[in-house]
């Protein structure tokens, strides 16, 4: 091959070269000078500052939402735990339905009517009416409770006639339709053994809606009262606990479909700035 045909071919190659590589510095030069005055026309100024404005609030957010959600995330966890134990209170109320249908063995004690059932029960859970009638609160409505008092003697069916007689004014008191019944307490066991003995006095009370019982039996029923009313408010704050979590529904669902809708309008604006069409932007 000729050496003056390669010579030719390399200068003409590193002409080529050197035209090319200047007039790609003078095109970033023209850009360069070109991009300072896109910059300083004001309502551009003004949209980057919108911008900007907008990235800080999303680097607040971050900040003010990392700690919360966190938070609700451990709490929603603690409920989720506190619900599967709600078996855990099924069993202890089923150990306690067996220890009462068992010998009730209970410790005797001289305490009046309204000392022991403050024992077992909180104020809201009883009241007094008149002629000092304690009435339990139920499910059932304001049951009295009125106890009998021999002094010591031997009971009499006169002693029974008061007895009963306060009871009914009791439930009337209570007003009819509000209540189904009432009790008798019997403080001494040898007057409940006396009242258990007299089929007369017994037939009077269940034709009054009342019910004797005697120590033991009083203590079994404000026992079960007791637990009734703890199951009562144990139902309320759980129920309380899942409704709260119920606005929570739907919160995700909204929230992403909230970024996406922003990544994809950051993309459309892109395209649109770098000569793409606009449009197509969701109107909701």
């Amino acid at each position: 091959m000729n050496i003056t045909f390669i010579l030719i071919v390399a200068f003409l190659f590193l002409l080529a070269w050197s035209i090319g590589g200047f007039l790609s510095y003078r095109v970033g030069q023209k850009a360069k000078s070109e991009r300072p005055r896109i910059k300083t026309q004001p309502v551009l100024r003004l949209a980057d500052q919108w911008l900007l404005e907008s990235q800080g609030k999303i680097q607040a957010l971050i900040l003010r939402a990392e700690q919360p959600l966190s938070t609700a995330q451990h709490e929603l966890l603690d409920l989720r735990l506190e619900a599967g134990r709600l078996p855990q209170g099924n069993k202890s109320l089923k150990m306690a339905r067996e220890s009462l249908l068992g010998p009730v063995r209970v410790n005797s004690t001289d305490k009046k009517l309204r000392d022991l059932i403050s024992l077992y029960l909180d104020e809201s859970s009883y009241g007094m009416g008149e002629e000092g009638v304690l009435f339990l609160k139920t499910s059932m409505g304001d049951m009295p409770c009125v106890e009998v008092s021999s002094d010591g003697e031997t009971l009499t069916e006169a002693q029974m006639k008061v007895v009963i007689g306060q009871a009914v004014r009791a439930l009337a008191a209570a007003g009819k339709g509000k209540v189904t019944g009432g009790f008798v307490y019997f403080g001494r066991e040898a007057d409940f053994k006396i009242c258990l003995e007299k089929a007369e006095w017994l037939e009077g009370l269940r034709q009054k809606s009342l019910v004797a019982m005697d120590q033991a039996g009083l203590i079994a029923l404000l026992s079960s009262l007791r637990l009734s009313n703890d199951v009562d408010r144990l139902v309320k704050v759980f129920e309380d606990g899942v409704r709260s979590t119920e606005v929570l529904v739907g919160q995700a669902d909204r929230m992403g479909a909230a970024l996406s809708r922003l990544s994809s309008d950051s993309l459309k604006v892109r395209n649109i700035l770098d000569g793409g069409f606009p449009g197509g932007f969701d109107p909701s």
